[in-house]
């Protein structure tokens, strides 16, 4: 008799020991894990409901509630990580699609530009200042090179005076155009900027071209001409060679260069 209770007993106690399911078992079958968190849930608030403070910590500190919800847990850790990375290589591909097509736009609009009227190409600078388009990526890219030339163009297209005069006539009235006033007046600024670093650079062309405008200076001054001797020296020439003398410590056309 003793016998075969201890049997039913063995028998009893193997079945309890192989029916608990661990966490291995719960992250093999993910349905049998939220199963039996739902039941833990619904355990814990009965016991919560009840007042039963015994029954409700036994339930939260159940060995398979705890395998079931950490498997369970670490199952949309893994699920979340795998839509990052999905996210992740489809965001990398588009910005490779994306990069390829800026490249090819950069190509078609720098050809466009580069074909186009300075006057023409220049408007765009109104609408490029904080613009990243392919378009405007290709403006800014040649601006600094066409700007440069179209400078050196207008410089070489009215001499001296000539280029002031374009540049107020570019400035006032009825022909005023923004970019063309901006335009000239840098070409101006340049003209000069050049022309006293020529004198600096080369002083035998300095010392001649003073010398000469000091010489028309003196004749009329000599003849008492104040007016005629003030605008024999107000012309480009002498007004940038004034300008270079000025930076070597020579202030008037008072005396010529020794």
């Amino acid at each position: 008799m003793l016998k075969k209770l201890a049997i039913s007993l063995g028998v009893i106690i193997g079945l309890t020991a192989c029916s608990e399911r661990d966490f291995t078992y719960y992250q093999a079958n993910i349905d049998k894990a939220q199963e039996k968190i739902a039941e833990c849930e619904i355990e814990m608030k009965k016991a919560f409901m009840d007042g039963d403070a015994v029954r409700l910590q036994k339930t939260a500190e159940d060995v398979e509630c705890k395998a079931a919800t950490n498997a369970y847990n670490e199952y949309e850790r893994k699920v979340a990580q795998l839509e990052r990375d999905k996210r992740e290589e489809e965001q990398r591909k588009q910005r490779e699609l994306d990069e390829a097509q800026f490249a090819k736009d950069l190509e078609k609009y720098t050809n466009q530009l580069t074909n186009m009227s300075f006057e023409e190409f220049y408007k765009f600078d109104r609408n490029c200042s904080f613009s990243r388009t392919a378009q405007c990526k290709a403006f800014k890219n040649l601006k600094e090179a066409r700007t440069a030339d179209e400078l050196s163009r207008l410089i070489t297209q009215y001499p001296k005076e000539q280029l002031e005069a374009y540049s107020q006539k570019q400035c006032k009235g009825i022909e005023y155009d923004k970019n063309r006033c901006s335009l000239s007046r840098d070409a101006v600024y340049k003209q000069k900027k050049d022309q006293v670093n020529y004198y600096l650079d080369n002083r035998n062309a300095l010392v001649s071209m003073f010398n000469t405008c000091q010489a028309k200076y003196a004749k009329f001054r000599k003849a008492q001409k104040f007016t005629d001797a003030q605008k024999s020296v107000d012309t480009f020439d002498c007004r940038m060679v004034a300008n270079a003398a000025s930076k070597l410590n020579v202030y008037s056309f008072a005396k010529p260069i020794k």
